[in-house]
Formats: structure tokens, sequence, C-alpha cells
């Protein structure tokens, strides 16, 4: 959020808030804040941290159900396909020419 902001335009901010809230109280403001930052990083840490579980949560029974049916899938073909090959009609034909001649 912070990241363009250089060191001249700190220094001017700095000055800015000495000059509208005085000397005796920029320490107060200063400190109320960081617990003012430092509470809005916690919530949102919070947050952060809920949403991933519920990501979780979401997605753990998808994924069971997608490896369920993919096993089902692979289960499904391996029936269908044969154990052993077939001989194609290509090569009975050309074994029988062979045994002929």
């Amino acid at each position: 959020m912070f990241s363009k902001i250089g060191v001249t335009e700190l220094v001017l901010i700095l000055a800015l808030a000495l000059v509208i809230f005085g000397p005796n109280r920029l320490p107060s403001l200063g400190r109320m804040v960081g617990k003012a930052v430092g509470s809005a990083k916690k919530y949102m840490s919070g947050i952060t941290d809920e949403i991933s579980d519920l990501e979780k949560e979401i997605k753990a029974p998808l994924k069971e159900e997608a490896k369920e049916s993919t096993q089902a899938a692979v289960e499904s073909l391996a029936d269908e396909v044969p154990s052993e090959p077939e001989e194609s009609v290509e090569t009975t034909d050309a074994a029988s020419a062979n045994e002929e001649e």
C-alpha cells in the first residue's frame, strides 16, 4: 500500500503531522495508529484463515468424489479391455495364404 511513498514524502507527512497535532499529541497519535494497523492485520489474518479453512472443507469432498469416479472409470475400462490381444483379420488371412502354398 505504501510502497510508492519515498523518503521525502514520508518526511513531509511527519512534518505536517507535527505542525497539525503538536509535539505533545504526536507520540500518542502514533501509538493509536500503530494499534489500529495491528488490529487490522489481525482481523485480515483471521479472515484469511477462515477462508482457507472453508476452501479445504469444500475441496475435500470434491477431491474424494473425483478420486472415486476416476477409480470407477478405470475399473470399468479394465473390464472392457480383453486380457489377451485378439489376432487381427489381416494376420489371419496372411497366415491362411501361407499355409495354402
